[in-house]
């Protein structure tokens, strides 16, 4: 996510990107020396509405997330633990046939802490001043964000830090709006 840290900030679940040299074989097996490792959340935001714990599903910031055997929590109790209202900070990868998140790690934030939530997912809907990422609004226009050019396209995937309070109607501020890995 850009954060400098070391091996300590990294959690079992969490997604990674890695740059490295080429893949080779050094007599012990294949390896690769990594250059860059960068990890962040596709979604940091409120849990809307009580968790289908049966279901395995749950929706933060208008985006549907679903939970598997494999996905790991941050917290004790796991989907169960959660509430309407608690900020989640959620790794996973974008289904888009089944329109969902599906989760690898899912941690609870103390929403005190949070300065901004952040959404990663594709462009829909672009218009004037709003586009939609899943069932969430966004204006990027409303507060004079930064807004990476070429990133606004419907279909592309983009990484949107959001103020932490909807500006009205359920439509969400961009404070920065740039392209995202997919």
């Amino acid at each position: 996510d850009g954060t400098p840290g070391g091996r300590d900030r990294l959690k079992l679940g969490m997604q990674v990107e890695v740059e490295s040299a080429e893949v080779g074989d050094d007599g012990t097996g294949r390896k690769a020396k990594a250059s860059h490792v960068r990890f962040g959340s596709a979604v940091l935001g409120p849990v809307e509405g009580a968790p289908d714990v049966a279901g395995g599903r749950l929706t933060v910031l208008g985006q549907a997330v679903t939970v598997t055997a494999a996905t790991v929590f941050g917290q004790a109790g796991g989907l169960g633990a959660l509430q309407a209202g608690d900020v989640v900070e959620v790794h996973a990868l974008y289904d888009a046939a089944a329109a969902a998140y599906k989760a690898s790690r899912i941690e609870r934030r103390a929403g005190a802490g949070v300065d901004a939530y952040r959404l990663r997912g594709p462009v829909a809907d672009l218009g004037a001043r709003t586009f939609r990422i899943g069932g969430a609004t966004i204006d990027y226009v409303n507060r004079s964000p930064v807004v990476e050019p070429g990133a606004l396209a419907d279909g592309r995937t983009v990484r949107v830090r959001l103020a932490t309070t909807p500006s009205g109607a359920g439509v969400w501020d961009a404070l920065s709006v740039r392209g995202g890995e997919a």
